[in-house]
């Protein structure tokens, strides 16, 4: 997974976890949050530290090879199982499932993960793959808001 550390000694730093909902068809997405992360996080002060991780359903289609060598290039992929996406409805349609939607069972999986593997967390930031995160600013503001 990528962490950064914004020092070498974390002493009073925040531990953020950047928790991206994503499917397996959306490497690209995945390489574009990995990249703009990574740059981003060269412009944060202070001693924090962010681990980005993705949270993926089954593989149902998906070309399992490729997702394991994704795994082994970047190591933050966390299958947490569920649909990897939900059936095609017209925007802004209300439609009900038989099951959890694809982006809700993960976040709630996801989370229970989180709480199991990862419990000395100050934050969590949930996001789509196609949303962004400017860190010095997240930063900035939980800096003033106090953990």
């Amino acid at each position: 997974a990528l962490l950064w550390a914004a020092a070498l000694e974390p002493a009073g730093a925040l531990l953020l976890e950047v928790m991206v909902t994503s499917k397996w068809s959306q490497r690209t997405r995945r390489d574009i949050q990995r990249n703009a992360l990574s740059s981003c996080f060269k412009l944060v002060l202070g001693d924090h530290m962010v681990e980005l991780l993705f949270f993926m359903g089954d593989y149902n289609n998906t070309d399992v090879a490729a997702a394991a060598r994704e795994q082994l290039e970047h190591g933050d992929l966390v299958q947490v199982g569920g649909p990897d996406s939900d059936p095609g409805v017209p925007r802004d349609a209300t439609y009900v499932l038989d099951r959890p939607a694809a982006r809700t069972y993960r976040l709630a999986h996801g989370s229970k993960w989180l709480a199991e593997n990862r419990p000395d967390l100050d934050y969590v930031m949930y996001l789509d793959d196609d949303s962004y995160l400017h860190l010095p600013r997240l930063f900035g503001h939980l800096e003033q808001q106090g953990s």
